[in-house]
């Protein structure tokens, strides 16, 4: 990360797990060295889950301006970030960098469907995408863009002398790839002396100053282009889990068919074999919330089995299916109670067994030493379920006081 001195600049932060924030002045950012610490100016930040409440602590974007006063020297800094009511718990990173500016440099950009960046920027393949840019060290408008070898017109174009600051704003054209597009670049002009400059891919080995000649100013930034249409995976909270099941995954996905219901969706692991559950946080074209549960697998002796292909189709457009990797791992269960573990040897004692990554559902049999305990005495309880097995049963009697180990298992798999 790094900022100009002489010059204002736009930075973007990103903090998780902040505390809750109920306004702007929540926030305070500031910049420290082994010498003294100077303040910067919270602008604006954005919840990255708008659907938390508020006061809850959460992933949150910052963007601020740094201060351009002299007592800030060239070389190296620590950002710090904390709440003005836990000043003790403050965030921060070494390694931010102030150096002075002699040339344009593109310092933020944005675009009309939320995305940020600093000078590369991510837009969408199917249609045109407006996209702000922040431009510093800079005494003139921007008056030409260019975006590969195509000159793209400037929708406004102005400039800030007394921070240096130059604003643009430009449709990024629509882009033909089957998967994501290899970086495009872009480049920003702000001279008349720049007629030499035809193909912005110039900036791709920094050689623009040759091309264009040294008299031209200019800047470069870069376009990602991503698919639109197709559905997207933004993230996914867990990408392993035990084979017994159980695991939440939390996921958003962009572009995703609109679910209203959990059972508006199927999702099927381990090449379509096994399917798991469904629980629907929100739907909408844009962004769908989900939590898959996974189901217990079987594993064939294997330890580990990934698996890249696992799908979460929508019932209603089978077409536009979404592909996801997961991890099961070989389960070991354990038991984690039991209750009593002492009884009377005339048996008829109630026995309560709480079992951790039994398979779930499953038929189980019990061992009482050597007496095989009977179905119709065995209960699977209702809070059971793929994590944690809750069973009871009734002791059988015997002969003489002892001590008997008791054995839980699938019936499936009685060893």
């Amino acid at each position: 990360m790094r900022a100009m001195i002489d010059i204002v600049s736009s930075v973007s932060i990103t903090v998780n797990k902040f505390p809750g924030i109920n306004q702007l002045s929540d926030i305070v950012v500031y910049f420290s060295n082994s010498a003294t610490s100077v303040d910067a100016t919270v602008v604006t930040f954005s919840r990255r889950d708008p659907s938390l409440y508020f006061s809850a602590v959460q992933d949150i974007d910052i963007m601020v301006s740094t201060p351009a006063v002299s007592s800030i020297t060239q070389g190296i800094w620590r950002l710090n970030v904390y709440h003005t009511s836990y000043y003790e718990r403050a965030a921060f990173v070494d390694g931010f960098v102030f150096s002075y500016v002699s040339t344009p440099q593109v310092q933020g950009m944005t675009s009309e469907t939320g995305q940020t960046g600093t000078n590369t920027l991510s837009v969408r393949k199917s249609a045109k995408t407006l996209v702000t840019a922040v431009i510093g060290g800079v005494t003139a408008a921007p008056s030409r863009c260019l975006i590969g070898n195509n000159d793209v017109y400037l929708v406004q174009s102005s400039v800030d002398v007394s921070s240096k600051l130059a604003n643009a704003v430009f449709n990024a054209p629509t882009m033909k790839c089957d998967t994501s597009c290899s970086p495009i670049y872009g480049m920003l002009l702000f001279s008349g002396e720049c007629s030499k400059c035809a193909d912005a891919e110039c900036c791709k080995s920094s050689s623009c100053a040759k091309e264009c000649g040294s008299s031209c100013l200019s800047t470069c930034f870069s376009l990602i282009y991503f698919d639109d249409l197709n559905p997207t995976l933004i993230s996914q909270s867990e990408e392993g889990g035990p084979s017994s099941g159980g695991t939440a995954i939390r996921i958003k996905i962009a572009n995703f068919p609109v679910i209203k219901s959990n059972s508006g969706a199927v999702v099927l692991f381990l090449n379509s074999k096994v399917r798991g559950s469904i629980l629907v946080e929100s739907s909408t074209e844009t962004q769908t919330n989900l939590v898959i549960f996974t189901p217990a697998v079987e594993m064939g002796g294997s330890t580990s089995i990934t698996y890249t292909q696992n799908t979460l189709v929508a019932i209603d457009r089978p077409d536009m299916p979404l592909t996801f990797t997961f991890t099961f791992t070989k389960a070991v269960p354990a038991i984690l109670y039991v209750s009593p573990s002492t009884g009377v040897r005339t048996g008829n004692i109630v026995v309560t067994v709480s079992i951790s990554n039994l398979p779930y559902p499953s038929e189980v049999g019990i061992s009482f030493g050597a007496i095989a305990i009977a179905d119709e005495v065995v209960t699977f309880l209702p809070v059971s379920n793929s994590l944690v097995t809750v069973i009871t049963f009734v002791t059988p009697s015997f002969a003489l006081s002892t001590t008997v180990s008791c054995k839980v298992y699938p019936k499936a798999c009685p060893l």
